[in-house]
């Protein structure tokens, strides 16, 4: 059941921006190669009993009332480690924008100047940005110390997260970009067990894919999956 704040948006035709925090945290994505997983939520976020930070009307938003429609939250594809450095930075202060995070099936709150963990079904990292922070810019952020113009590489263990994570958001409706969660949902699709088995051969990923979208009831999307691997093998093999 939708809340007064859901309905009282919808009819104002839907409108939103991205706290200046997240708007950053989606430009360092791009730059860094991580994959950004979603930031306003789908329609079971923004219908909740609780709207949260992936909502533009945040009933969770700290320390002070959002100013205006303001989306709070971003996820991203927990790769290279960028949960456990983004926590390292946060307990060290160096974040003082992130009201709390999810990695790896933890929570971290620093809402209250020590860090409080609890756990969590996210394993990509969530971000929340404090509300009084949605007009000011984090400055630099460098969660791997690199510096300006250093290339990354990619990993084959990457693409293994990469792969994980999507198959954990088809099997439980996670937040997805343009409502992927709600066209293809399979809980017996091991994602991550195909792209590990086949991370190094394209031919052999198309083909997989074939295969899967031969299982009924399994719906995929096979262009975008395909794009996707096709790019993300292409760094890993350096196509």
């Amino acid at each position: 059941m939708s809340t007064r704040s859901y309905r009282d948006w919808v009819a104002k035709g839907r409108p939103f921006r991205l706290a200046r925090p997240v708007a950053e945290l989606v430009t360092w994505a791009k730059s860094a190669g991580v994959s950004v997983l979603g930031t306003i939520g789908n329609e079971e976020h923004l219908t909740k009993d609780i709207p949260e930070d992936h909502t533009p009307f945040s009933s969770t938003a700290w320390p002070v009332p959002l100013p205006g429609y303001v989306v709070c939250a971003i996820d991203l594809a927990n790769v290279r480690l960028l949960g456990e450095k983004i926590e390292a930075s946060a307990r060290r202060g160096e974040l003082p924008w992130l009201k709390y995070m999810n990695h790896s099936g933890r929570n971290i709150s620093f809402k209250g100047g020590t860090p409080v963990t609890t756990s969590s079904r996210d394993h990509h990292v969530h971000l929340s940005v404090r509300s009084d922070w949605c007009d000011r810019s984090i400055g630099s952020f460098d969660p791997w110390g690199t510096t300006k113009g250093e290339t990354m590489t990619i990993e084959k263990g990457d693409l293994r997260d990469i792969a994980e994570e999507v198959a954990q958001r088809l099997t439980t409706r996670d937040i997805w970009p343009n409502g992927y969660a709600d066209r293809a949902t399979n809980p017996t699709i091991a994602l991550g067990t195909f792209v590990r088995n086949t991370a190094g051969d394209l031919a052999a990923v198309k083909a997989q894919l074939a295969r899967l979208e031969a299982r009924p009831p399994v719906q995929l999307d096979r262009a975008m999956l395909v794009d996707v691997l096709t790019e993300v093998i292409g760094k890993v093999d350096g196509r």
